[in-house]
């Protein structure tokens, strides 16, 4: 089986095993309040970072489905006019092992959904959903998984409905999605500063900015979530949180629930007051 290699691994994210494993069973997540939960959103930046935030919502949702059959997982840094990227075949390297591609899944994603197509070989380099694969293969051993780019067009959360109807005909009953994207990116380095500098620009981050996409997650307002990133700069991947939200719809989640939130300054602060930094949520859907 071609395998996509794991090429953060050792710098992103620990290249050992036993490493990963330390990271994700002493991060601190709680239980959920809702139940029935099948969907989560998780950040991708190095697990120094986010890991901890990302899993304060996979464990949840691991704990939830600990013998889930596939992850659809989406994400993906593209413009609106670019089309869908799906991994067509073979498996995904992590530290804990490798995460079988549902080959037959992808073909028919990509029968009804014009897009890219990627292979092990040649395949769109992105962080989005590399970083999360090793917490995909710990909390969910068993699952194959169909991954897929989601530009941030008005379509994105009809695919996410889209790919759960074809893995229930393909006969997938315990089905988890995961929708991969950071929050705001504020600061010179990403030329995004309406709120000046310093702790003030933090605090419209944490306060203003960040919190009306969380809003339209919670509520699983799919349009909501595509707008306000668009107006508002508040998410890098909005394309996956909407296809994310309609699948977990279409699995029967109603509602989401933010479970941890953070910056790059609170979890490493690198400098005496922010300047150019990076917002982080972990949110599960559920009823």
């Amino acid at each position: 089986m071609n395998t996509r290699p794991a090429e953060l691994a050792g710098t992103w994210y620990p290249k050992e095993a036993d490493a990963c494993r330390r990271f994700i069973q002493e991060a601190d997540a709680k239980p959920s309040a809702l139940t029935d939960l099948v969907g989560a959103i998780a950040p991708h930046a190095g697990w120094v970072y986010s890991g901890k935030t990302a899993v304060s919502s996979l464990a949840p949702l691991g704990a939830a489905h600990p013998d889930a059959a596939l992850v659809i997982m989406f994400g993906g840094h593209l413009a609106q006019r670019d089309p869908p990227r799906v991994l067509m075949e073979g498996a995904v390297e992590t530290p804990l092992g490798p995460i079988e591609v549902d080959a037959k899944l992808a073909q028919g994603l990509a029968m009804v959904v014009e897009c890219e197509l990627e292979s092990p070989e040649e395949y769109f380099e992105d962080n989005a959903l590399e970083v999360l694969w090793p917490m995909v293969k710990h909390y969910f051993p068993r699952a194959k998984l169909l991954a897929v780019g989601v530009p941030p067009g008005d379509r994105a959360e009809d695919l996410g409905r889209e790919a759960v109807h074809l893995a229930k005909r393909l006969g997938y009953e315990d089905i988890v999605v995961i929708g991969s994207t950071d929050l705001t990116h504020y600061g010179p380095n990403y030329d995004y500063r309406p709120a000046g500098r310093g702790f003030p620009a933090l605090e419209f981050v944490k306060t203003d900015n960040d919190p009306r996409v969380l809003r339209s997650m919670e509520a699983m307002d799919a349009l909501g979530a595509l707008t306000t990133a668009r107006q508002r700069q508040n998410a890098c991947c909005p394309g996956a949180i909407a296809a994310a939200i309609g699948a977990a719809r279409k699995l029967g989640a109603e509602k989401g629930e933010v479970m941890s939130y953070t910056t790059s300054f609170d979890a490493r602060p690198s400098e005496a007051e922010p300047s150019s930094f990076v917002g982080y949520a972990g949110v599960v859907f559920g009823r």
